[in-house]
């Protein structure tokens, strides 16, 4: 059964896809040609921006712009409201950033296997996209940890395990419950649709603000521990 999509969708969505593409291009190439990389404790993030222009479209330049030197890894002691915010938003970049990368490998891989779990590969992509997320994750948590200091400021691997699960779980809230919303609204188009590849960009921006209030708790405790 066709989703039930009115007609005007199809060009919206090769609007908002082709934006977030063109804003991945936009970001990518001030971090390569203008200079404006990360200092060395934070080059996992010249990853993370780029990836994560793909769903939030020019936002992700402005962010980028904004906030492109904050690491989100080492918060200030006791920052003002603004500074906190930033941090917290520069902090739930590399989720989302993780969750794409996670759609981009897991949807074929899922696909193309054939798996369902009680008749429906929804449960199988949820789990498989929720999975590599987790391990994104945490390799970019480990990464920026190792490079932090010199490899001084590596924090205990099971808190970044614990940290990447926490956050991919508070992610899954927005980006999950989205998909659940269009398999069973009869709104899930096929992987191979543009309006998938625009559905998704709105439930990552939908996970973002569900994770947001997990990667606050989750920065302000790291700031306490090593305050």
């Amino acid at each position: 059964m066709d989703p039930l999509f009115p007609a005007w969708v199809t060009p919206v969505s090769w609007f908002f896809v082709g934006l977030g593409v063109i804003s991945a291009a936009v970001v990518l190439l001030q971090i390569i040609t203008r200079g404006r990389h990360q200092q060395k404790q934070d080059l996992a993030m010249n990853v993370v921006w780029p990836v994560a222009a793909l769903f939030l479209g020019p936002v992700a330049i402005w962010a980028y712009n904004r906030w492109g030197t904050t690491n989100p890894a080492r918060p200030n002691s006791g920052p003002s409201d603004d500074q906190e915010a930033a941090q917290t938003i520069a902090g739930s970049a590399p989720g989302g950033a993780a969750a794409t990368v996670g759609h981009f490998i897991g949807v074929p891989l899922v696909v193309a296997s054939g798996l369902t779990i009680a008749g429906t590969n929804l449960w199988v992509l949820i789990i498989v996209i929720a999975a590599l997320a987790i391990g994104l994750l945490f390799v970019f948590e480990y990464a920026a940890s190792s490079s932090a200091s010199g490899g001084a400021g590596k924090r205990n691997i099971g808190v970044m395990v614990i940290t990447a699960t926490l956050t991919v779980l508070a992610f899954d809230i927005g980006m999950g419950g989205w998909m659940l919303f269009m398999h069973f609204g009869n709104f899930m188009p096929s992987p191979t649709d543009v309006r998938f590849f625009f559905l998704m960009q709105v439930g990552l921006i939908l996970g973002l603000v569900t994770a947001y209030p997990m990667v606050k708790a989750l920065l302000r405790r790291r700031a306490a521990a090593t305050s």
